[in-house]
């Protein structure tokens, strides 16, 4: 694992820029991530490439924190190279979607998770967080769309993108910027305050909810944002937010 961002590394560059390329997972503004597979071992990787032109300090910020995180149940990275100006992160594939995905298609069917299930993967991220927090990074986007679910017939979780993630130093627990998507945002957040653990541990909270109901704990009509943002500081929660077939107790 290097964790540096360097224009002299053929090796690595040489390795991954061999792999076959099974298909484009997805393309942004700025880059795309791209199925591989070792042909020696057979294993699947995803390869990130990034024009380094666009957020070069943002990369290498988030090629920083990832070499640092070493969990079971947060997607590894394995290792980072720039060549012509295209920062390309390798990471661990996790094929079984993301818990946005698996939430989507239960919701619509509305088939609950077990409580077995919720158990297992809420102790999986409180554990990737609690790692990620003892290493002074904030995640900052924490939600269902960034949680990534192995393949197995029991899945398990996997923290991944931490792309919006920021260190903070042992004098200070915030982080000056509001970053996360709305409807995981806490109260401080809100209101103005600066992000902190508490901050992660919210949003973790709002997953809770989301596996035991299949909604948010807080909406809005057409997704207005003020509405939005008065239900997170009242607490005025999502409409029948516990129904029939919930898990209790």
């Amino acid at each position: 694992m290097r964790g540096v961002i360097a224009d002299d590394l053929p090796d690595a560059r040489t390795r991954y820029g061999s792999f076959p390329r099974l298909r484009v997972l997805g393309r942004g503004q700025h880059g795309s991530a791209i199925l591989l597979r070792d042909p020696a071992s057979s294993e699947l990787v995803i390869a990130l490439d990034e024009s380094e032109a666009a957020e070069p300090e943002r990369l290498r910020n988030e090629v920083q924190i990832l070499s640092q995180l070493q969990h079971p149940r947060i997607v590894a990275y394995i290792d980072s190279f720039v060549s012509e100006r295209v920062l390309t992160i390798v990471m661990e594939y996790a094929s079984g979607g993301t818990l946005a995905d698996v939430l989507a298609v239960n919701a619509a069917s509305k088939l609950h998770f077990g409580t077995a299930t919720v158990v297992r993967f809420i102790a999986g991220l409180a554990s990737a967080l609690r790692h990620v927090h003892a290493r002074r990074i904030l995640h900052r986007d924490l939600k269902t769309a960034n949680v990534f679910l192995t393949d197995e017939a029991e899945p398990n979780v996997k923290l991944g993108d931490f792309g919006v993630s920021r260190l903070f130093s042992t004098e200070t627990h915030l982080a000056e910027t509001m970053c996360g998507t709305p409807y995981y945002l806490s109260p401080e957040l809100v209101r103005g305050l600066p992000y902190s653990q508490p901050s992660d541990v919210w949003a973790l909270g709002v997953i809770l909810f989301e596996l035991l109901t299949l909604k948010r704990p807080f909406s809005a009509p057409n997704g207005a944002l003020g509405a939005l943002v008065m239900a997170i500081t009242t607490g005025a929660r999502t409409p029948d937010a516990f129904p029939r077939g919930c898990p209790r107790g």
